[in-house]
């Protein structure tokens, strides 16, 4: 019996990638091994510790870090148990912890995942200083991103703290009035910390605390100045004045001219009235008696200080109603704060400062910083934005960054911009300076009227209160101030003449007691003068009272009408409206809402719609509306989504410029699905993934050949797997060029390196014509085929390796697919290889390394006696990357010693593989594929596909219609040429009718007493004897068959002894014996100058065999034995410490070979021992 396998490469695969062999530790003696394994993402990278058993001797370790499967770096000899590394892309990682002992053996190793993912720079990062209190806003990121917030009293990110990490997008931070604080943010996700804003600290500054300096002004104004005037001028005029006792008995000392007070030590006289008592002015308290001034005069002080009493009320008045203006304003949705906290903004400065004012009013409030923008000529470069920052300090040292950008942008802008951020709710230490920032390529920016106000809400530009007061308001109170010291100054003036008067008049007493009239009236005349004085004083302080009193007035109405200016010009409601109507006929339901905001005559409106409705009739109805719209000017803007169902039908309406989507509430980069131009829908055609169009999904007829532009589909498209070259010009073809430079092949480019260490002139391209007179070009080849050749001209020896020259050509690839590259290389004092490079989609810009070749050195091929032979074909595998575009190229690097090397390419090639091949395809020239009948489906060609009358009789090959295929009665005599059938072609029951010579003739079962002829051919074929030269049949059957040749589909019990020599061409069941040179890789690890470890290894695979089999390699001890009908792999592996390779192994110059060989294994055993 004889069986035929069909031969399936995927079983083998199978097999080949499901075998695993994991080498155990034999040794008995305890080595240290690795007992654990830490890592941890840093801001910058990778922290990893690790510990290891006691045992004996000492281990080193290598560090592997294989990103996305690939190795990403490889450090070697790690003495500690500690490595870090900076700068690792985001990413998936794996990192492998190798420990090895002294002699280089690896012991063990451990891996551990992890996952590289900096959360993003903070943005918009805002700080505004409030009433005692820093608060601190930034762009929200996601759920699961913290913030942390550093601070500190200086700009110094090495003294600041952390003060605090939360999930949010503000804080207030509380640092007391007048404080100044530096803050530094950076975003957490896990163990991944992201970088700071900025390296240099967001200044914010705590503001004033505005009751406390009204308090001292109110003091201020609120002080007696009648009683300061005479508290101060009397004693210094040394006046004499009476001292009235009001709480003597009077009644007690009725008739007594005089009352002595032991308490004070005084002696008293009865003046009718009261007890009175002289004193001295050294003994004066301040006060002055009622009789020491005229009625008139008191009368006159009294009303001014109830004036004075009076203004102050009002100004209370005027306070209680600002606070309610206040509170009503604070009940409006909008939070507006309209105050400018920068100073001097109407300057054209770079920098402003913030008013100390801040610290105590923006604990926990928002902030919105904006100002006008007028540039030219933006060019983009360093971090492409234009714009505000400043940042500010909260007492925990975090801080919060206050900034207004336009970010991205080139050319001209004219407008203002704003931002708002929330501060902390916590005291602000400090606040910084608002710098303006240009970091963009190049242009001319200038900013103007900046303005930091609390609340969301950017309102006109103003000056500060500072600035405003200071000029108007601070102004008018210390002009009243100065007038009301004026007027102090010349009241004392007064005083002092009147207390002169008084003076001279009792000086006059004294010294002439007689003219007692005359002293009366020059004491009349000077009280009267003294009155006048104080009349004038008086007028003067109502005026400077009348003054405050207007002025004060003036201000707190004008800061009401600006409060209820904002509050008009502010409008914000919702509106809600439902109702519910029904009739003998028809049931209806509506509801209305509605949000609405308008500032200064722009509104944003929010409106939503629902309705439903049945009748008698069966009608039914049921849609929901929302729309948002924003109007500024007369431009109106309108998005919304109208859902809408009836009985037989619904329906969904967008209205919208463009539409996008995100695929998660993380994702910030929204994906355009459509947009509307010019009255079209356009759809975004990044939407349809690759591959995901296939041909079900296209009509018949949809894809004509004119919707394939020239030259882009060739035969190596129509199918996988024909070996098709992908690459142009293959064979470097150029008309007209023998050993000449000149233009490169048509698809190719070329770059030679101008290194001024290569200490040489400029290198070249030549071509070399196969079948060309020079030393170098090939013998034979195509038709048009040339040697590509170039070189880097060096004039004297180097000791530098590095690349020199660069040969490619840019190919677009299928991404996800695997690709196999090829070349046949050879050089000459120097080396090359094939690297394979990832490109930008649109072919701007180098993306990575995907793979390449070992190097070829001119040991391994040259170029010498243009013997193609002599060249190295050498090759990669890869899977192509997402871009879909790739680099083929050939590098060629100078060596040590290397003068003037050249580099010669032939035939290269670029095909499509599976990700089981091993090696390339015949090498092809690009163009035209054949496809042959095996690359045709089974019955994918039908008759439809067949035009009429383009088959005939020559495009059959004979005997390949059967008659079953033939209709009954079709062909007649007229359709059968004469002669052309003979007894070969009939088939009869019976030929006792013809009597004639029917030549050959085959039969089911032929009988006869004797059948004799050179051919006898037949089912069965029985007799006594048959002979014959040749002899077939299905069955032969007989006592003795002869003959020069017996062919039969199969011999089958066939025993006994062959004393010819047997001829087998395939003996089936298994070879006996079978060869295979197999390639052995080698890899080296060096540990120190002459301390290396090489490990020789190789696998072989081992297909089924219908026979038992032992496969061994020669000169080893490396064997196996396969049953029969298995798969298997024969794993061979040699480790030596600074020794050449092991017997089995032969070659060298990187090219290392050995034998293994596989024999049947028989059943009968004739050997012992």
């Amino acid at each position: 019996t004889i069986f035929a396998l069909q031969h399936e490469p995927q079983k083998e695969a199978i097999v080949d990638n499901g075998a695993s062999f994991e080498p155990r530790n034999t040794s008995v003696i305890k080595t240290p091994t690795l007992e654990s394994l830490n890592a941890e993402a840093t801001p910058n990278g990778l922290k990893l510790n690790w510990s290891s058993t006691a045992g004996v001797g000492t281990l080193t370790y290598d560090i592997k870090i294989l990103k996305a499967g690939n190795l990403y770096a490889y450090h070697k000899g790690i003495s500690s148990t500690e490595f870090s590394t900076d700068d690792l892309p985001d990413g998936d990682y794996t990192v492998v912890v190798l420990a090895k002992n002294a002699s280089g053996q690896m012991v063990s190793e451990k891996s551990q995942n992890f996952t590289i993912n900096r959360p993003p720079v903070p943005r918009d990062v805002r700080v505004q200083g409030g009433i005692g209190s820093i608060t601190l806003e930034w762009a929200w990121v996601d759920d699961f991103t913290q913030t942390e917030i550093w601070v500190s009293e200086q700009d110094n990110l090495a003294t600041a703290q952390r003060l605090t990490k939360l999930t949010a997008k503000m804080y207030s931070h509380e640092v007391g009035a007048k404080q100044v604080r530096y803050y530094w943010l950076r975003h957490v996700r896990g163990q991944n910390v992201g970088a700071f804003y900025q390296q240099a600290g967001v200044r914010g500054e705590s503001s004033v605390d505005i009751d406390k300096e009204l308090k001292l002004l109110n003091e201020k104004l609120s002080q007696n100045i009648i009683n300061e005037v005479f508290d101060t001028a009397a004693p210094a005029r040394k006046l004499e004045m009476v001292k009235t006792v009001a709480n003597l008995n009077v009644n007690q000392f009725q008739g007594v001219k005089q009352v002595y007070n032991e308490r004070d030590g005084k002696l008293y006289r009865w003046d009718g009235s009261q007890y009175t008592s002289k004193i001295q002015a050294s003994e004066i308290a301040g006060q002055l008696s009622q009789n020491q001034l005229d009625h008139a005069l008191i009368n006159q002080l009294t009303t001014a200080q109830d004036s004075a009493t009076q203004a102050v009320a009002q100004s209370q008045e005027a306070k209680r109603k600002v606070a309610e203006l206040s509170s009503e304003f604070n009940n409006i949705n909008f939070d507006v704060g309209a105050r400018n906290y920068l100073l001097h903004s109407a300057e054209n400065r770079t920098s402003w400062t913030v008013s100390q004012s801040a610290k105590e009013s923006w604990q926990g409030k928002k902030l919105t910083l904006s100002f006008s923008l007028n540039a030219k000529g933006i060019i983009r470069g360093g971090r492409n934005r234009v714009g505000l920052s400043m940042f500010l300090y909260y007492t925990d040292n975090t801080y919060t960054w206050i900034e207004c950008w336009l970010s991205n942008h080139q050319g001209d802008y004219q407008g203002r911009l704003k931002s708002t951020v929330q501060l902390l709710d916590k005291p602000i230490k400090s606040i910084s300076h608002c710098s303006f920032k240009v970091e963009v390529g190049g242009g001319t920016c200038v900013a103007t009227y900046p303005k930091l106000e609390m609340g969301n809400v950017a309102t006109d530009w103003s000056l500060a209160l500072e600035d405003l007061t200071t000029t108007i308001e601070f102004e008018d109170i210390k002009r009243s101030l100065t007038h009301e010291s004026n007027t102090r100054i010349a009241w004392e003036n007064a005083s002092n003449s009147r207390m002169e008067s008084a003076e001279a008049t009792i000086h006059q007493l004294a010294t002439s007691q007689a003219n007692e009239n005359k002293a009366q009236a020059g004491k009349l005349t000077a009280l009267t003068t003294r009155v006048d004085g104080a009349e004038g004083k008086i007028a003067h302080a109502e005026r400077s009272i009348s003054t405050l009193n207007s002025t004060a007035t003036t201000k707190f109405s004008q800061l009401e009408a600006n409060l209820n200016s904002a509050k008009e010009d502010l409008v914000a409601k919702i509106t809600a409206e439902q109702t519910a109507r029904a009739n003998e006929n028809k049931a209806q339901a509506d509801e209305l809402k509605k949000i609405t905001a308008s500032v200064n005559g722009a509104t944003a409106q929010i409106s939503t719609v629902s309705q439903v409705v049945a009748d008698v009739k069966g009608q039914l109805t049921a849609t929901h509306t929302i729309k948002t719209q924003t109007i500024s000017g007369n431009h109106a803007v309108i998005a919304g989504i109208s859902l809408g169902a009836n009985k037989e039908q619904s329906s969904v309406i967008v209205m919208a410029d463009k539409f996008q989507v995100v695929k998660n509430a993380q994702d910030g980069s929204p994906k355009s699905i459509l947009s509307v131009v010019n009255d079209q829908i356009a759809i975004n055609g990044d939407l349809i993934a690759n591959g995901q169009i296939t041909a079900a999904k296209l009509a018949a007829g949809a894809v004509r050949a004119d919707h394939f532009a020239a030259g882009e589909i060739s035969a190596d498209k129509l199918a996988i797997g024909l070996g098709g070259n992908l690459l142009t010009n293959p064979i470097f073809a150029t008309a007209g060029k023998d050993n000449t430079g000149g233009d490169l092949p048509h698809g190719w480019s070329y770059w030679v390196g101008d290194s001024p260490t290569f200490n040489g002139s400029y290198g070249g391209f030549l071509y070399r014509k196969a079948g060309g007179t020079d030393d170098w070009s090939l013998l034979g080849g195509l038709d048009n085929e040339n040697t590509a050749s170039f070189t880097r001209q060096i004039n004297n020896t180097r000791n530098v390796d590095e690349r020199i020259g660069w040969f490619n050509q840019d190919v677009r690839v299928i991404a996800g697919k695997t690709y196999m590259a090829s070349c046949y290389l050879a050089v000459h004092r120097g080396k090359v290889k094939i690297s394979i490079e990832e490109l930008a989609k649109d072919s701007s810009a180098y993306i990575s390394w995907i793979g390449g070749t070992d190097w070829v050195t001119e040991s391994q091929a040259n170029a010498v006696n243009r013997d193609f032979s002599k060249y190295r074909r050498v090759w990669v595998k890869f899977t192509a990357p997402d871009t879909g575009h790739i680099r083929f190229a050939i590098q060629m690097n100078s060596v040590n010693g290397g003068v003037n090397p050249w580099a010669f390419v032939l035939r290269p090639m670029l095909e499509e593989c599976t990700e089981f091949t091993k090696e390339p395809s015949s090498w092809q020239n690009a163009g035209v594929t054949s496809i042959h009948g095996g690359s045709i489906v089974t019955h994918s060609i039908t008759a439809q596909q067949i035009a009429a009358n383009t088959i005939t009789g020559n495009e059959i090959v004979g005997e390949t219609i059967e008659g079953t295929h033939i209709a009954g009665k079709t062909i007649t005599a007229n359709h059968i040429v004469s002669k052309s059938i003979t007894a070969k072609e009939l088939n009869v029951e019976s030929l006792s009718a013809i009597s004639s010579n029917i030549g050959h003739v085959t039969a089911g079962t032929i009988t006869g007493t004797r059948i004799e002829g050179n051919t006898i051919e037949g089912g069965i074929i029985q007799g006594a004897t048959i002979e014959g030269n040749t002899i077939r049949g299905g069955t032969v059957s007989g006592t003795t068959i002869e003959g020069g040749t017996i062919r039969a589909a199969r011999l089958e019990g066939v025993s006994g002894k062959f004393t010819g020599e047997l001829e087998v061409s395939q003996l089936v069941g298994g070879n006996l014996c079978e060869m295979l040179e197999a390639r052995v890789g080698v890899h080296e690890w060096r540990h120190g100058k002459d301390d290396y470890t090489t490990i020789y290894s190789a696998s072989i695979n081992i297909a089924p065999s219908p026979v038992r089999r032992i496969v061994f390699v020669l000169n080893s001890n490396t064997y196996q034995i396969v049953e029969a009908h298995k798969a298997s792999t024969l794993n061979y592996r040699y480790e030596t410490n600074n020794g050449g390779p092991p017997p089995a192994v032969f070659g060298g110059y990187g090219v290392y070979k050995m034998m293994v060989a596989a024999y049947v294994l028989s059943n009968t055993r004739t050997l012992s021992q």
